[in-house]
């Protein structure tokens, strides 16, 4: 399993603070240094790697705090993802609702359309037919009446 970057951090600091113990275990300050005069080689020595020392220790410490705050400016943003993607679901979840709705309604639209129409289709269909059937009706009734006109005609005819 791999350390995550909370654990290397602390890790670091750790090695940090035993570096930092072990360099004042060593740090032997000038008084200690009575027979040595403050110009003697070995005591300048001693003081620069002193200095040196506590220079590499700011560098590292100011690199950590560094290293600290971009992971922590990337965990904030790793944090804020979820709310936006949420969000960002949310959305799509109801533009899909709406256009569903939309594409529905435009189907039910549609269908309404061509049922109007085949009946539309139907009733016309319809009205031919009994248009055609009137009219042979018609055609029958005036048959029938001039065969009856004719018969009274004849029968008219006939008594004179």
């Amino acid at each position: 399993m791999r350390p995550s970057a909370a654990q290397l951090l602390a890790h670091e600091r750790l090695e940090l603070v035993a570096k930092i113990a072990d360099t004042e275990k060593m740090y032997v300050p000038p008084s200690s240094f009575p027979s040595l005069p403050s110009s003697s080689p070995k005591y300048t020595q001693a003081v620069n790697r002193e200095i040196t020392h506590k220079s590499n220790i700011l560098a590292k410490e100011r690199d950590l705090h560094a290293r600290e705050a971009a992971f922590a400016q990337k965990e904030s943003k790793l944090q804020t993802i979820p709310s936006v993607k949420d969000s960002e679901i949310a959305i799509l979840r109801h533009s899909t609702a709406e256009t569903t709705y939309a594409s529905l309604q435009a189907e039910r639209h549609t269908l309404q359309s061509t049922h109007h129409t085949i009946v539309r289709d139907a009733v016309s269909n319809r009205e031919d037919e009994l248009r055609v059937l009137v009219m042979r009706r018609e055609k029958e009734v005036a048959a029938a009446m001039a065969r009856h006109k004719e018969e009274i005609m004849e029968a008219t005819n006939c008594a004179y």
